[in-house]
């Protein structure tokens, strides 16, 4: 059994956004809360998530944080990948709170693994090579790598966005790299000495 923990996507963007751009903390200072005990500190990141989002529907042009923020992460470097790296004291918790179920997981491979273990770069080559998408050039997915809808979905019309104008890359993309090495087909492999049984300390640290 498997726990693909998504923490590169949008609503880890925008809570790192709000730690960085409304409230100006820097990457000790988020660190310093994130000991707080698991649940204040949950309660934290659910307070600031909502508020973040609430400011990006009052302030639209706010919207240019995330984007930024997202670049930041899936290039692991700067002031915002070192906030996204923070919340790692959640999953000790969470797998805590699985065992007690008599739920365990094999493997807990990270959504950050699939961008710089270059998962992803080579499934987007191989999407190209056997032309599974194509890069829009009109419309409202202008600029974007998508996929056909008939690719997905027979009653669908729209496209599916794998690879935003802006250069990075969407949950879908990263699930396909993520579904190919699943099948053998990526050629490469998670570090055994990061992502392991919950029995064990790592868990994916």
């Amino acid at each position: 059994m498997q726990n693909y923990i998504d923490n590169t996507g949008v609503q880890v963007a925008d809570v790192v956004a709000g730690f960085h751009y409304l409230e100006h903390k820097s990457p000790a200072e988020v660190a310093a809360a994130d000991c707080q005990t698991p649940p204040c500190a949950r309660l934290l990141l659910l307070d600031l998530y909502a508020r973040t989002s609430a400011h990006f529907k009052d302030q639209p042009d706010a919207l240019a944080w995330r984007n930024e923020t997202l670049h930041a992460i899936e290039a692991d470097t700067g002031s915002q990948a070192e906030i996204g790296r923070c919340g790692r004291r959640h999953r000790p918790a969470h797998l805590k709170t699985m065992l007690r179920l008599s739920v365990e997981y094999d493997v807990l491979p990270r959504e950050s693994e699939i961008l710089h273990l270059k998962f992803w770069a080579y499934a987007f080559e191989l999407l190209k090579e056997r032309k599974a998408i194509y890069l829009e050039t009109e419309g409202k997915n202008k600029g974007c790598w998508v996929m056909p809808a008939a690719a997905f979905s027979e009653d669908s019309e729209d496209s599916k966005v794998i690879v935003r104008s802006n250069g990075t890359v969407t949950y879908v993309g990263k699930d396909i790299a993520y579904q190919l090495w699943k099948f053998g087909l990526l050629g490469k492999d998670f570090s055994t000495s990061r992502c392991t049984s919950t029995r064990t300390a790592g868990c994916c640290g």
